[in-house]
């Protein structure tokens, strides 16, 4: 894409405009859900999953070459995030300016790659690498979600042990806990099957059982037992530059999972206009996101295939799908933020 041909894919078509709008609320939404479900899966603060999909999502919606790519944390940079952080041995004191350190590295590491024209690099990774890549996360993502599912949390030296410990004390699980999740399971399956509500099932279903747990007052851990979310704004904070050697490598291997997975959605949503997108371009403008983010709270990010997905079937035509679904979730956030306390742990 030259530079011609990126001024008009920036440049607001008004026939568009409200379908993109439109689009970018669907997709702002869905980033509350998920953006917290990921947060927990990397062991920070749901708050940063959630500032993940503002700054970042703007900022490279603007500069990817992919112009419907919307780029923000996924279940795989925030399972490579966590094992960065207990890899290089992160204390709580170091928190969370150690997560944004991580982000800036990203970013640079990312921007570097794209500036140099090593988008080609993508190529080399195999469909059965990217297999089992896909299927040990979603063991992991399974895994690491058994405490909140049961109410039990389980310990062991590794994850295998883990999930014995877990079925050991079925006795210690919490019914409750567990009769939500179930149900969480059961609607969010009802949902998709459902034409008209199979894009936003996991919007439904967080709002349907937050509300019944409230109604209920069912006694169920909810976000405010583990974080508080404030109705603001992400305020902007420095990474920790001091513990970037101590970071880098780490910082490495999440840039190139994040690339790595967000490099088919070209492939998967052509640009609109006919133009062809640029794995190096792609590289760039999540760079870019990744650097801006870092000084707002934001999580490592990268091309999302889930969220790209809400956002088109929704109806977006251009870019500003994803620069509106930054914009409509810090909007959303500012205005009523605290009320993401309300929802059950058990339902994300």
């Amino acid at each position: 894409m030259n530079i011609k041909d990126y001024a008009l894919s920036l440049k607001p078509d008004p026939k568009n405009l409200k379908s993109d709008a439109v689009a970018g609320f669907a997709t702002g939404l869905f980033s509350i859900p998920e953006g917290m479900a990921y947060a927990q899966l990397a062991g920070v603060n749901p708050v940063y999953g959630l500032y993940s999909g503002i700054i970042a999502t703007i900022a490279a919606s603007l500069t990817t070459g992919t112009i419907l790519m919307v780029s923000t944390v996924t279940s795989a940079i925030a399972l490579s995030t966590a094992s960065v952080l207990q890899t290089a041995d992160i204390q709580d004191s170091q928190m969370p300016a150690a997560l944004f350190t991580i982000t800036f590295m990203v970013g640079v590491m990312m921007l570097a790659l794209g500036l140099l024209r090593l988008g080609s690099l993508v190529n080399f990774v195999s469909n059965a690498v990217m297999t089992g890549f896909v299927a040990a996360a979603s063991m992991l993502i399974i895994i690491g979600e058994m405490g909140d599912f049961s109410g039990y949390a389980p310990s062991g030296s590794n994850k295998l042990l883990e999930v014995v410990d877990w079925f050991s004390n079925i006795s210690q699980w919490n019914w409750m806990v567990v009769a939500v999740s179930v149900s969480s399971l059961v609607l969010m399956l009802v949902l998709k099957r459902i034409p008209k509500t199979e894009k936003l099932a996991a919007i439904f279903t967080l709002l349907i059982m937050t509300v019944v747990v409230s109604l209920l007052k069912l006694d169920v851990p909810l976000v405010s037992s583990i974080a508080t979310i404030p109705n603001s704004l992400p305020a902007p904070m420095l990474p920790a530059f001091s513990l970037i050697p101590k970071l880098a490598l780490g910082s490495l291997s999440v840039a190139l999972v994040a690339l790595v997975q967000g490099a088919g959605i070209s492939t998967a949503y052509p640009n609109p206009d006919g133009s062809r997108a640029s794995a190096s371009r792609d590289f760039i403008g999540e760079g870019i996101g990744n650097l801006l983010g870092s000084f707002f709270q934001s999580m490592g990010t990268g091309g999302s295939l889930s969220r790209t997905g809400i956002s088109v079937g929704a109806g977006t035509q251009s870019r500003w799908g994803g620069i509106f679904a930054g914009l409509w979730l810090g909007l959303i956030l500012l205005l009523f933020g605290s009320l993401a306390e309300l929802v059950p742990l058990s339902v994300i």
